[in-house]
């Protein structure tokens, strides 16, 4: 026996997961994808600032705020806060809806006012004092 065929190769599945084929279909953006793009685009927002300030305790400090924002967006039960309002306060029900239980695991933002102007005010504050501290 061949001293190369002695070595073990890695199975296919194993392969495929690593970088896993993109779809050309335009298919809505799952949760881990969404969450993937975000730290990207944070990262790249973390270089601009390096490059604009050149001070590292305003990157760290974009990067904090960038972290809190995405997972303020992406990681919130969302399931939980799509009820109205008036149900935030009671028990979810035990068994899950059928939208829940989908595999291709899809992320839509439901518009409830009330959700969306405390995010834009919650928001809009943090993102004001985030510019205030970079561009002094």
């Amino acid at each position: 026996m061949p001293p190369s065929s002695s070595l073990p190769l890695a199975p296919l599945h194993y392969l495929s997961s690593i970088s896993p084929a993109r779809s050309t279909s335009p298919v809505p953006m799952g949760r881990d994808e969404a969450l993937q793009r975000s730290l990207v685009g944070l990262a790249l927002l973390m270089v601009v600032v390096g490059l604009l300030t050149m001070s590292l305790k305003k990157v760290l400090a974009t990067y904090a705020f960038g972290l809190f924002a995405v997972a303020g967006i992406l990681l919130p039960d969302w399931e939980f806060f799509d009820r109205d309002f008036s149900e935030w306060f009671t028990p979810m029900p035990a068994t899950r809806s059928a939208a829940a239980d989908r595999a291709d695991d899809t992320w839509k933002f439901k518009f409830h006012p009330l959700r969306v102007a405390v995010l834009t005010t919650i928001y809009g504050f943090g993102f004001y004092k985030w510019w205030m501290y970079i561009s002094s």
